[in-house]
């Protein structure tokens, strides 16, 4: 019979302590790849991004990574992370989000508020360009899925094309132009 070591941390614990304790880029990369490694469950440790304001944004961070190391293992998190966006302590969480949903997919059962979301966070004054950004990109994603969202993309560009940073109108640009041909 083995026993469990109260003193030991769980891997919440561990992942919290060592995000607030080493914001580098390096731990994040580290702890990512640990992650993927182990196929870790991201549901497991969403609750991170209603802890405390830095180490959720750290945790925040950490996602991003794992969108480009396995974006599969968030897909299954995103109900979750999604559904605890109002708990976050930390007003970039839409752009974490919405990277997300590029990189893993937006879940069937959540599908037409997230577009709603989307469409929001883009058409929102207050909402940072690279937030923006990945909206644009999950977007053009979700209209070759449903193509009767592509007048709704090409209005919400036309707004907001000369509204943002130059390197969003140069981006908003090359999306009207692949939206003219996708039928």
């Amino acid at each position: 019979m083995s026993r469990i070591n109260k003193n030991k941390p769980d891997l919440a614990e561990e992942l919290a302590t060592s995000l607030r304790n080493d914001r580098s880029q390096t731990n994040r990369k580290r702890w990512a790849q640990r992650i993927a490694g182990e196929k870790i469950s991201i549901t497991s440790l969403a609750h991170l991004v209603t802890i405390e304001k830095t180490t959720a944004m750290h945790f925040a961070w950490l996602l991003g990574e794992i969108c480009t190391v396995a974006p599969s293992l968030l897909y299954d998190a995103l109900p979750v992370l999604y559904g605890s966006r109002h708990l976050v302590h930390f007003k970039t969480f839409d752009r974490s989000l919405a990277k997300m949903f590029y990189y893993a997919g937006i879940p069937p059962q959540l599908e037409g508020e997230i577009v709603d979301r989307l469409f929001k966070w883009l058409l929102d004054p207050r909402i940072t360009v690279s937030t923006k950004h990945y909206c644009v990109l999950t977007l053009e994603q979700c209209v070759l899925k449903h193509p009767e969202l592509k007048p709704e993309l090409i209005a919400s560009l036309l707004d907001q094309q000369n509204k943002n940073t130059v390197s969003f109108t140069k981006l908003a640009g090359k999306m009207l132009l692949k939206l003219g041909r996708i039928r």
